[in-house]
């Protein structure tokens, strides 16, 4: 009868206490995919909804894909011009607290107003709620 190598064995004892945590990684891994599937067609949603005049569909559905991937500046960026297309669409929708945030996330997401009609009706409408009329 041939004997095991003692190093075999403690390879052994190795590999299986290391099989949970690799089964764990790989499952994490998964579903950090499904999260990342989910945002994207979520942003597909959005931008659909955009193109459609589906202003505040394209902001829900964008804002449910920036809270899945907070770390991703690009769905964010999307959002924030969504944001700034359902303002200038419908101004009296715009609170004071909305238009900090949204001066905020202009600012933070280094839109320039000139990009499009609509970001610079939004920047106007910020500052006009902010009190800054000549800014406007």
């Amino acid at each position: 009868m041939k004997r095991i190598d003692p190093q075999s064995i403690l390879l052994f004892v190795i590999a299986l206490l290391l099989a949970p945590s690799a089964w764990k990684a790989l499952e994490e891994v998964k579903a950090d995919g499904a999260v990342a599937q989910t945002a994207a067609s979520l942003a597909d949603y959005g931008d659909k909804s955009l193109e459609d005049g589906a202003y505040d569909r394209a902001v829900i559905a964008l804002q449910r894909a920036v809270d899945l991937q907070p770390g991703d500046p690009a769905l964010r960026r999307r959002l924030v011009k969504a944001q700034a297309r359902l303002t200038a669409e419908r101004p009296g929708a715009l609170s004071k607290e909305g238009a900090l945030g949204l001066q905020m996330d202009l600012a933070m997401s280094d839109i320039d107003p000139d990009e499009s009609p609509a970001l610079g009706v939004a920047f106007g409408q910020v500052e006009l709620l902010l009190g800054r009329v000549g800014d406007a």
